[in-house]
């Protein structure tokens, strides 16, 4: 992969905002609150941090696969991943066929390793199971975490060209 000098004058490589930490945390803030904090409180601050922590994860991996893909590492790369992320929050927590493609496309997501388990211990497969939804409309209150992600993104952009 080729280097590209950003505006601060970093080298960056396509995909390299999965490290940032911002993105780092927000990944690790997902994994302990979905595995930990969920299902021994499930409560009201559980669903927004989840729903807060996705939206970066979802932009910072839309806009890596980008980069990866050819797309340049440019403000608009960055900006489309940010609207994406609220657009799917947006459907997911809004419109039922895509909150439930949504539950069964993660549950699909989270069926694989066990799949490949039962393959490899010669187990019968698991069924594929959706993941739980709580669509609540509040929930969109977590959007302007999206303009946080990208005054925090932001330096690793190309400004220039």
């Amino acid at each position: 992969m080729t280097a590209i000098a950003s505006h601060a004058g970093q080298n960056r490589v396509a995909g390299d905002g999965l490290l940032h930490p911002f993105a780092l945390a927000a990944s690790a803030t997902l994994l302990l609150n979905d595995m930990l904090l969920k299902p021994a409180f499930g409560n009201w601050f559980t669903g927004k941090l989840s729903d807060v922590a996705a939206l970066v994860v979802l932009a910072v991996v839309i806009q890596a696969v980008a980069e990866l893909a050819g797309a340049p590492i440019r403000p608009r790369v960055l900006a489309a991943a940010l609207v994406a992320s609220g657009v799917a929050l947006i459907a997911i927590k809004l419109l039922p066929p895509a909150g439930e493609l949504y539950r069964w496309g993660l549950g699909a997501a989270q069926w694989v390793p066990g799949a490949a388990a039962a393959l490899f211990d010669r187990n019968p497969m698991p069924d594929v199971i959706p993941v739980a939804l709580t669509r609540d409309a509040t929930d969109l209150v977590t959007l302007p975490i999206l303009m946080v992600a990208w005054f925090l993104f932001r330096e690793r952009v190309d400004f220039e060209r």
